[in-house]
């Protein structure tokens, strides 16, 4: 009676370490194809936003003149004018995931995300995230690594329905 007992347990937890190993996977390979799409689709404004942390300076009312300011708030309003879009939930950049932390576009509500699984390209300079906000909504959360002196990372959260639904219909 014990062996048989033992056997079913033993059968029940492979099928467990099966079930958790196909869901993982399967996570896996949905979080590639987000990813994906999002950086084919958002080229534009992912650019618009790495080319702003290489070249932008935190500007400082000391040492710059006023024109610095008001390129720095064209940049920036060309940035916001970019993730205007209701698939974007959120966007921010710092200098290293929370030190001088500033945000792109405001978000309507705290969210979170979870690093178990991922996908992240070759060079491991952005990578991405399953993640849902307070309100219940489903996020993916789309991270940035960029060399720079200045601003270093940037996360943004993408409304995972609406980029789903684009998937579907093959457009933006």
């Amino acid at each position: 009676m014990k062996s048989r007992l033992t056997r079913y347990a033993a059968w029940s937890v492979g099928v467990v370490l099966l079930a958790s190993a196909g869901a993982f996977l399967a996570g896996k390979y949905a979080l590639h194809r987000y990813r994906y799409f999002l950086e084919s689709q958002y080229r534009t404004e992912l650019s618009l936003i790495e080319k702003e942390m290489r070249v932008g300076k935190d500007v400082n009312l000391r040492d710059v003149a006023l024109d610095s300011f008001e390129e720095r708030d064209r940049v920036r309003a060309k940035i916001e004018e970019a993730l205007s879009a209701t698939e974007f939930f959120a966007a921010s950049w710092s200098s290293d995931g929370h030190h001088g932390l500033e945000s792109l576009k405001q978000m309507p509500t705290g969210y979170s995300h979870v690093r178990v699984i991922g996908s992240a390209d070759a060079k491991q300079s952005h990578a991405l995230y399953f993640g849902h906000a307070e309100d219940g909504t489903k996020l993916l959360i789309y991270i940035g690594w960029v060399s720079s002196e200045w601003k270093r990372q940037y996360q943004i959260a993408f409304r995972q329905t609406e980029i789903r639904s684009k998937m579907k219909g093959g457009r933006r």
